[in-house]
């Protein structure tokens, strides 16, 4: 694999901010941005009864939709990584690991992450589903990468695919002209 920067953590609000300010990115009213939770929405789902999160804290990842990124990525002056490149970063280098950490099961102490509850319930393992970036770092990766697994998905310049199979070894991101009679949703850049 050829040699490539990636990110030690995910793009956080205030980075996409920072943006706003440049006059480069669109600025998001911290009340619309996703990941917010309405006060009377909160106290309409089965949330009812917990303490409310309020906004969106600043150093939390930015969840963002598809045209939102490109001005983000130029701004930076970044690229996404394609899939073959996140996963060699996310397994520390390439290790054949189950996990950034290593081979442990996933938990609430490396991963933000839905956790088991009582028979049949899953509960976030945080109050606010989202936590700022490095929160876990017992599931950092032997480079110091963060959240990796768990916190906020992860994009990446491929197409979506169901299996890792057919991956370019060499780190291209994998395309809808790789195989033009299959319309796959779920790329970053679409609205499916």
């Amino acid at each position: 694999m050829p040699s490539f920067f990636i990110a030690r953590t995910e793009m956080r609000w205030v980075d996409y901010d920072a943006c706003s300010r440049d006059g480069v990115c669109t600025p998001i009213d911290v009340l619309h941005r996703p990941g917010h939770v309405n006060p009377e929405d909160w106290l309409l789902t089965r949330h009812a009864g917990e303490p409310y999160p309020g906004l969106v804290p600043d150093d939390s990842p930015a969840r963002l939709i598809s045209e939102k990124v490109r001005p983000f990525l130029r701004w930076s002056r970044a690229r996404l990584p394609s899939e073959a490149e996140w996963e060699y970063a996310a397994r520390g280098r390439g290790r054949d690991v189950l996990y950034p950490w290593g081979d442990e099961r996933a938990d609430c102490t490396r991963a933000v992450m839905q956790a088991e509850g009582e028979v049949g319930e899953r509960r976030a393992c945080t109050l606010y589903h989202l936590q700022p970036p490095c929160s876990r770092p017992a599931g950092n990766t032997p480079e110091g990468l963060c959240d990796m697994a768990g916190n906020s998905a992860e994009w990446t310049a491929d197409v979506f695919r169901e299996t890792y199979e057919g991956v370019p070894p060499d780190g291209t991101p994998r395309t809808a002209d790789d195989d033009p009679a299959d319309h796959v949703p779920g790329r970053w850049d679409t609205d499916h």
